[in-house]
C-alpha cells in the first residue's frame, strides 16, 4: 500500500502544482479571507457591535468563539474585520504605489543629486524595521484606521521605489 502526501492528495488536480504546495495552500487561505469579508453579512451569526449580555463567555453553542467583555460575539467581530483588514491592504498598496513609483520614475530619469537624495532617504526608511516604524507614525498620527493606513503606506513606499 503507498502512503501519499496530503499535499499531493489535496492539489493532484492541478498539473503545475507539483513542489507548490505552501503557494497553493497561502493562495487559498487568501481566497478563504477575501470571500469571507464579501460575504460576511451572510456568513457571520450576529451583529458584531450588538452586546447580547453575556459578558465574557467561553466557546459554547451559541457563540463558537465565546464573548469579549461588552458581550458581543467574537466570531462575528472576526468575520467583520477581515473587511476592514482588506480596506487597509487595497488602500495602503495603492497609495504607496502611487507615490513609489513616480518618485522611482523622477529619481531614476533625472539621476544625479535627486537621485541620490531620493536613494538615501529610502535607504534610510529601509534602516528601520517595517513594522517597528509603523507604529511609531501611528503613534505620532493618533488612533484611527486613517493613521494607520498612512503609517503603513510611508513604510512600503521605498519597495514601490525601487521596482
Amino acid at each position: 500500500m503507498e502512503v501519499k502526501n496530503l499535499a499531493t492528495t489535496i492539489f493532484s488536480f492541478i498539473p503545475e502544482a507539483e513542489g507548490r504546495y505552501m503557494v497553493l495552500v497561502g493562495l487559498a487561505i487568501v481566497i478563504v479571507v477575501v470571500l469571507m469579508a464579501i460575504f460576511s453579512p451572510a456568513i457571520a451569526p450576529y451583529d458584531p457591535t450588538k452586546s447580547s449580555g453575556d459578558v465574557l463567555q467561553p466557546p459554547n453553542s451559541e457563540h463558537l468563539m465565546g464573548t469579549d467583555n461588552l458581550g458581543r460575539d467574537i466570531l462575528s467581530r472576526i468575520i467583520y474585520g477581515s473587511r476592514v483588514v482588506l480596506m487597509v491592504v487595497f488602500s495602503a498598496s495603492l497609495i504607496s504605489m502611487v507615490i513609489g513609483v513616480p518618485l522611482g520614475l523622477v529619481s531614476g530619469y533625472f539621476g544625479g543629486k535627486l537621485d541620490r537624495a531620493l536613494s538615501m532617504l529610502m535607504d534610510s526608511m529601509y534602516a528601520f524595521p517595517s513594522l517597528i516604524l509603523a507604529i511609531a507614525i501611528a503613534a505620532v498620527l493618533g488612533p484611527s484606521v486613517v493613521n494607520a493606513v498612512i503609517a503603513i503606506s510611508v513604510v512600503y513606499v521605498p519597495t514601490y521605489f525601487r521596482m
